[in-house]
Order: structure tokens, then C-alpha cells, then sequence
């Protein structure tokens, strides 16, 4: 869970002293630019926040990410169907 250097930014806290790479709390955003993904990070120690290539964000905070994302995803389907079941049952009650 270790992140590049971070040059824009002095956060608070390395990771250990004398280390130069900070660690990654979590993925906010993800984009693709010329083809590349990259990702928001938002670092331990540190109020700035930074676009990221791929190669610069661990497998497993993309796994997280990516199981965030999913399970988000599900969550708004569950919410939209929820909706439309209400929403017919109020026109058959009404019908009644």
C-alpha cells in the first residue's frame, strides 16, 4: 500500500523516517488519459490529493477500489429495482 514520492506536497508523515513514499488511505476516482489509467489518491498525512498512474498504485489498492466500485454498483441497481416495485404496487393499489 505504498505510493510514490510525493513531490507537490509535504505530508505530515512519511511511512518511516527517512523514507520518501507515503501511504495510499484510499482510490477516490478513476480516469483514462491517452488510453492510460490513473487514479485519485488520497494519501496518509497528507490534504493533497493526486492523479496517479497505474504503475504507481499497488494490485491490491486496485482490487479494493474495484470491489468498491462493484459493490456500489450493485447497491444502486438493488436501490433503482426497490423503486420500481414500489412504484407499480401503488398503481395496482390504485387500480384496486
Amino acid at each position: 500500500m505504498m505510493g510514490r514520492k510525493l513531490s507537490a506536497a509535504r505530508p505530515d508523515k512519511p511511512v518511516s523516517a527517512g523514507d520518501d513514499y507515503y501511504k495510499i488511505v484510499s482510490i477516490l476516482k478513476e480516469k483514462r488519459v491517452e488510453g492510460e489509467k490513473q487514479y485519485l489518491i488520497k494519501w496518509q498525512g497528507c490534504k493533497k490529493r493526486t492523479w496517479e498512474p497505474a504503475k504507481n498504485v499497488t494490485k491490491d489498492n486496485i482490487v479494493e477500489w474495484a470491489r468498491k466500485c462493484r459493490e456500489e454498483s450493485i447497491a444502486k441497481w438493488v436501490r433503482k429495482r426497490s423503486k420500481e416495485r414500489a412504484t407499480r404496487r401503488a398503481a395496482v393499489q390504485a387500480e384496486k
